[in-house]
């Protein structure tokens, strides 16, 4: 059997998470300096916070370290750990400019550790980060459309900004619409 015939079954079957404290989703693991860190969103009723624990192992057993970031403000915290050129960011989101929590917007603030390893609590801002560098060029291959060319409709408008600039304003999220047939 090839090693894609069965997508559905797990060589040497589930392992147990050990040794989380108060795990609910959102699991994301990275790996630093020889040591496994799992980050996770807890039980915080509609405002969970993002606990971590760490390991020698990718697959625990785990200790867990505690709390790096704080309620964000919408019900839900997720997020995702990267490092680039040197630095540890973190990714996650907020409802900072919608105010619903099911429209989310991205952060990235930075992810700092303590000489021991441990994790600082992540300060979050509005600004995020620093560019690290000039913007990437524009993909000549992409195709642009003329903002004319489009049909909006339920609340949407087009605006012509200062700069002469057309743009979508005013999107709404489409919510589907369940039903079953008798």
């Amino acid at each position: 059997m090839s090693r894609w015939e069965d997508m559905v079954s797990l060589k040497n079957g589930m392992t147990e998470m050990e040794g989380l404290e108060d795990f609910h989703e959102a699991a994301w693991v990275f790996k630093r300096n020889g040591l496994y860190y799992l980050t996770y969103a807890d039980n915080l009723e509609s405002n969970n916070r993002m606990r971590y624990a760490t390991s020698e192992n990718p697959l625990g057993p785990w200790t867990y370290r505690g709390i790096f970031l704080e309620p964000t403000s919408c019900s839900s915290t997720h997020g995702s750990v990267a490092a680039f050129k040197d630095q540890w960011y973190l990714f996650y989101h907020n409802q900072t400019i919608s105010g619903e929590g099911h429209l989310r917007s991205v952060c990235i603030d930075y992810l700092d550790f303590n000489e021991d390893g441990t994790i600082k609590t992540v300060i979050q801002t509005k600004e995020g980060v620093s560019s690290i560098g000039p913007a990437p060029e524009i993909n000549p291959h992409l195709k642009a459309y003329p903002v004319g060319d489009c049909l909006v409709f339920r609340g949407a408008e087009i605006q012509t900004l200062e700069s002469g600039q057309q743009v979508v304003s005013h999107l709404q999220q489409r919510v589907p619409t369940f039903f079953s047939i008798m």
